[in-house]
């Protein structure tokens, strides 16, 4: 893989707190010149991260996640799923 620019899709609800950990690793990542963007609303029928990257990042649920409701979570693990490149999962 080459090097190269970081985007970062955030699925956060911004009028609700992020717990410690993660609020922690926004930080991070902010701090890392992380290009940051937040998701678009649900019914998008093409995922927004485009075509440009070589692997993708699932860092959407961890470790003993309950089974998705439909919604935009859903919509964006689905996405994920069905892209063909290859994907690195933060569980």
């Amino acid at each position: 893989l080459g090097q190269g620019h970081v985007t970062a899709w955030l699925l956060h609800d911004p009028a609700r707190p992020l717990p410690g950990d993660a609020a922690r690793a926004l930080r991070q990542a902010e701090s890392a010149g992380v290009d940051l963007r937040r998701l678009p609303q649900a019914g998008s029928a093409v995922p927004p991260w485009g075509q440009d990257a070589e692997v993708l990042i699932d860092g959407l649920l961890g470790i003993g996640a309950r089974p998705l409701g439909p919604g935009p979570l859903a919509e964006t693990a689905w996405a994920l799923a069905q892209d063909p490149r290859p994907v690195l999962c933060l569980d």
